[in-house]
């Protein structure tokens, strides 16, 4: 489990904190969706997670302390975190290559590795693309080779910061199916942060951030029924609950 109690952090010359007092838990299996409006700390949030940043407060991953450093290569092995641009975590020259990246630091047999990185290619739709320069792929191949490049580790949670948000509606669905996939296959525990509210009608709860502060924290019925909140914030409701409504209203 992914135990976060009273996590805060404050950039660098900056007088405002990005977090204040985050608390919450993530099981494996679990899908939580986190939306805020922008610098409302939800990327924050997600790098203290697997110790891109070291917040104040007490966490953990399985029992792994986030201010050991002694925990932060287990931490890092069991968070797999999926940038919102993938250009920032691609690094290899070719898409097998990047998917065998990651794996080259476990210390598996190459016959592990082989059965792991086809599967991904299978999985994710990239066997025509296996040997392209990522650079050359459109955004939405880019983003399915850094969702399999994290789902080849293996990892009991996947961390996945708006990995829709430059993605047309087509490339959209076909992450998000992959997402479910993966999760439902590993039983590993999913933080989706995203600006869709689509993308959170289907989470076990659905976070909700502002000013560095979690105020919400819900199934996702139960937080969109606060439409007035919600949109003092700049966060909008799914179309379906929009559309429900409005019948609802003239009927």
């Amino acid at each position: 489990m992914i135990d976060l109690q009273n996590i805060s952090y404050s950039y660098p010359g900056s007088r405002t904190a990005a977090l204040r007092g985050v608390s919450f838990q993530l099981a494996p299996g679990e899908k939580i969706a986190l939306m805020g409006a922008n610098g409302s700390g939800k990327t924050t949030l997600v790098r203290c997670i697997n110790r891109l940043l070291k917040p104040s407060g007490t966490g953990s991953v399985d029992g792994y302390a986030l201010d050991r450093e002694e925990d932060l290569w287990e931490i890092r092995r069991r968070v797999g975190m999926v940038f919102q641009n993938p250009d920032n975590q691609i690094v290899a020259t070719t898409v097998v290559r990047e998917i065998a990246f990651g794996l080259e630091n476990l210390g598996l047999g190459q016959a592990v590795m082989k059965e792991r990185v086809e599967s991904a290619l299978e999985k994710f739709h990239l066997q025509s693309l296996r040997e392209t320069s990522p650079h050359l792929l459109s955004g939405g191949e880019r983003q399915r080779l850094a969702c399999a490049s994290v789902w080849v580790m293996d990892p009991r949670y996947l961390i996945l910061d708006e990995p829709t948000s430059l993605l047309d509606p087509q490339g959209r669905e076909e992450i998000m199916v992959f997402i479910d996939q993966a999760r439902h296959e590993s039983n590993a525990g999913v933080l989706i942060v995203t600006q869709y509210p689509e993308e959170a009608l289907d989470a076990d709860r659905l976070l909700i951030m502002h000013a560095g502060r979690l105020i919400m924290d819900d199934l996702p019925a139960h937080v969109f029924s606060h439409e007035r909140k919600l949109k003092s914030m700049g966060l909008g409701l799914p179309v379906e609950v929009e559309l429900d409504r409005l019948l609802g209203s003239t009927m």
